[in-house]
This record gives C-alpha cells, structure tokens and sequence, in this order.
C-alpha cells in the first residue's frame, strides 16, 4: 500500500509527498525551487517575500505568495489548488497568462482553454490525509488516482464506462 512521506525544509516549509512520488529542491540565494517530476505534493509554504517558493511540474510554474497548496502531474497535465493563501500559476513558456489562485481555486493547465474551478479549501490535499474525494471525475481518472496507493493491478476493460463521471 503506498505511503506519504513528509519532507521539511530548512526554513520550515514542509511538502508532503503522495506515494510514487519525486521531487528535485533547490535552495539558492534569490529563492527556493521544486520541481515535482512525478506524482503529487502538498506544499506548506513558509512565505518569505526575500527569497520566494515555487514549483515547476510538467511546464507549469506555481509561485507561492503565503500558502498550502497541492500540484499534481498527471498525464493529463499539472493541476494547481490552494488550500490557503494564494499562489500565481501560469504555464512556464509563457504561453498562458498568470493566473492568481484564493483558497479553494484550483486550475489545470493541460490544453487550451483552461479549466478553472473552486470547491471547499478544506478538501484540498486530502489524500494526505488517507482520503480521496472524487466530484464529477471520470471514472478511468479516478481509477488512475487510485493507482499509486493500492498494490495490485487497476484497470477498465471496456473504455465506455471509464468516461462515466463518479463522485464521492
């Protein structure tokens, strides 16, 4: 069964890591750089405006202005929710215009247009705490969510009902 996994920085800011997940921190003089390569974190950010905190995942760039937030990369892209604080996304090519994020925004940022939603700050990251809520969410989604955190193998043989959406 996977596990999560915290990790605190020098300066406080602690990220928990979901299972299959990884990580690259770099601490530098202008400020602090994660780069999530796989999986999905819950950022804890300790703010300071000196040296400023951001995360890259799958070429989008989130930069924390006083905040917990989770980023996941998926194969559908990197998405981007803010449990508390605010935190500016945008694509790190420049292709999309920054986008500020308040408690309970989220935003994916895979294909143009853009989706962009809000739901109740308090759900954000909960898979940190052992729980995963699905609201409207494809069932093949759901089911590749669920992946990482049970051994075994996970799949949808007919494609049809992956595309039902599921919620609870």
């Amino acid at each position: 069964m996977g596990e999560t996994r915290t990790i605190t920085l020098p300066d406080g800011t602690a990220i928990t890591l979901a299972p299959r997940t990884a990580v690259n921190i770099q601490a530098k003089n202008q400020g602090r750089m994660v780069t999530l390569l796989q999986g999905e974190a819950l950022f804890k950010v300790r703010h300071d405006p000196a040296h400023p905190f951001a995360v890259m995942a799958g070429g989008v760039k989130a930069t924390d202005i006083g905040t917990v937030f989770d980023v996941l990369l998926s194969a559908q892209g990197t998405t981007v929710a803010v449990r508390e604080g605010a935190s500016q996304v945008q694509a790190a090519d420049g292709a999309t215009a920054p986008q500020d994020l308040g408690p309970g925004n989220w935003v994916s940022i895979e294909r143009t247009p853009t989706p962009r939603g809000t739901r109740q700050p308090d759900t954000i990251g909960l898979w940190s705490d052992g729980l995963l809520m699905a609201h409207a969410m494809p069932l093949s989604t759901l089911t590749a969510r669920i992946r990482p955190w049970q051994s075994g193998a996970h799949a949808l043989l007919d494609p049809g009902p992956g595309q039902q959406t599921v919620s609870g």
